[in-house]
């Protein structure tokens, strides 16, 4: 097939952006024709028998969103593909297969506290967040496929008015070779980058540190003896004096190129977003071998199980407070609940995600053909 990919990011660093490259390998190693239509492309994609249409890119979301909407359309509107798959609201042509990362609608029942940011960079961020969610009904009522990786997300389009016989579960993976348990020189060095000191209980935290990922609410639940480590963009409010204010032990660091020490070192991940489509770092966590403390805000908590500890609210500060100290308080339970979680993670493979998402290119294209999406 000639595929047409029109995605934000192939970044390998962050969530979208890999796991759009892990699909992307899976369906070049299938032998197809893939022209990529993206702002952001590393070096390591180049390097793959594609094509790439590179889109500029600025420091404001909303500009980019448009540049990658007239880029996209420019495209599409000159070139005829088999299949177009496309990253949510990222052309307004018509799709064959959407990928929905983050069901904006979602986003916008949050508290505004929850979903903007202060100053110019948050009001644009807000009209884009505006704009995304009315693309993406166009987007995702009218592609022939609609890829989600969890049942929130699902339930949440269907609330918006896709006809669920066009949603597809689409199992996000894991290299369960590289995110594993460490070897005990491991751990200690770890432990040793990030200054935590022998016998401390580390509370790992990953995401933007701000309300949406919810590191005010895990802030206030972690134990004054605990030492908390919240890695992720530090650009969202001001977690790190709210915390030392509290006497926390709290050592906050930026992105990592490489995430694995940061798990290495914990004794627990705790993920207590106000909204996550999936949750790419739960999954992350469980192949590491730590117990996961998470809620039903997030789609990875329908794969936790007896993996972890999943509560209602990512809000309810005493609910945290309690799954984090139950974990604290017994050995056994968490060597139960990591090496439980680690089993689960072994299960799911990029290239079981990659079989999904051949199949339901070779539907999409059978859709054209005339062959109606109901009967399938």
């Amino acid at each position: 097939m000639r595929i047409a990919w029109i995605v934000p990011s192939l970044g390998v660093t962050e969530g979208q952006g890999n796991v759009n490259f892990e699909l992307l390998t899976r369906v070049v190693a299938a032998g197809h024709d893939v022209e990529i239509i993206s702002s952001l492309v590393p070096e390591r994609v180049r390097s793959l028998n594609v094509k790439v249409h590179d889109v500029a890119r600025t420091r404001v979301q909303l500009v980019n969103q448009r540049l990658m909407i007239a880029a996209a359309n420019r495209r599409l509107r000159k070139t005829s593909y088999d299949i177009v798959h496309a990253d949510g609201p990222v052309t307004t042509a018509p799709v064959d297969v959407a990928m929905c990362h983050m069901p904006h609608a979602a986003w916008l029942r949050l508290p505004a506290d929850a979903r903007r940011e202060h100053g110019v960079r948050g009001a644009l961020n807000a009209l884009a967040t505006a704009m995304n969610v009315r693309l993406e009904r166009r987007v995702y009522t009218t592609a022939t496929r609609v890829l989600v990786a969890s049942e929130l997300t699902a339930n949440v389009l269907q609330e918006s008015g896709v006809d669920p016989v066009r949603i597809k579960h689409l199992p996000f993976g894991i290299d369960a070779t590289r995110f594993r348990p460490p070897t005990g020189d491991e751990r200690r060095a770890a432990r040793r980058a990030f200054g935590i000191e022998h016998g401390e209980f580390c509370v790992l935290f990953i995401g933007a540190q701000g309300p949406r990922k919810g590191l005010p609410a895990l802030v206030a639940a972690v134990d004054a003896s605990d030492r908390l480590l919240a890695v992720g963009d530090r650009r969202h409010g001001d977690q790190e004096r709210v915390a030392h204010e509290r006497g926390l032990r709290a050592v906050f660091s930026p992105k990592l190129d490489d995430v694995r020490p940061a798990y290495w070192a914990a004794d627990v991940f705790v993920a207590p977003s106000r909204f996550d489509a999936f949750g790419l770092s739960i999954l992350e966590a469980m192949a590491c071998g730590i117990p996961v403390v998470t809620s039903r805000a997030s789609g990875a908590a329908g794969i936790v199980g007896e993996g972890g500890i999943v509560v209602d609210d990512p809000t309810d500060v005493a609910a945290l407070s309690r799954a984090i100290a139950d974990v604290r308080a017994d050995a056994l339970l968490r060597a139960r609940l990591g090496a439980t979680g680690r089993a689960v993670a072994q299960t799911r493979s990029w290239d079981d995600a990659g079989e999904v998402l051949l199949k339901v290119y070779q539907e999409a294209l059978d859709a054209k053909s005339g062959t109606p999406v109901e009967a399938r």
